[in-house]
């Protein structure tokens, strides 16, 4: 867990999620971590700094999700190479808040985030379905 130069503690997931690039139906990528103002993605493929594009976000397949995923605009704000040489971390900054956004956020958190060393995070048996 990372504390990010907004203030927002940035959260770790134990599943990374798919992020698709709407525009070419693609993946682009896996989220790391995730905020109510932005996400980290993992990628082999760097995004165009500066650039606003629109994501789907594959979420897991737990009840506590009304919908498969959830669509939003973001601007890959900066790229660093990752240990492995063949990929990239970016940092996405989402174009505006909603409370759709800031709901999955929190689901996100409380069932997948790693625990913070105060607040443990954990699910429940039965939570996830693998096909």
């Amino acid at each position: 867990m990372k504390e990010s130069h907004r203030g927002q503690i940035r959260r770790t997931l134990m599943i990374y999620l798919d992020c698709i690039d709407t525009a070419a139906s693609r993946e682009v990528g896996k989220i790391v971590d995730i905020t109510c103002q932005g996400m980290l993605l993992m990628s082999n493929t760097p995004l165009e700094k500066g650039v606003t594009g629109e994501y789907r976000l594959e979420l897991p397949k737990l009840a506590v999700f009304r919908e498969k995923s959830l669509t939003i605009q973001a601007s890959c704000r900066w790229i660093r190479p990752a240990e492995s040489p063949d990929l990239y971390y970016m940092g996405l900054l989402f174009d505006k808040a909603s409370s759709d956004l800031e709901e999955v956020v929190n689901l996100l958190v409380d069932h997948i985030g790693f625990s913070d060393g105060q607040k443990k995070i954990s699910t429940t048996v039965g939570d996830f379905i693998f096909e």
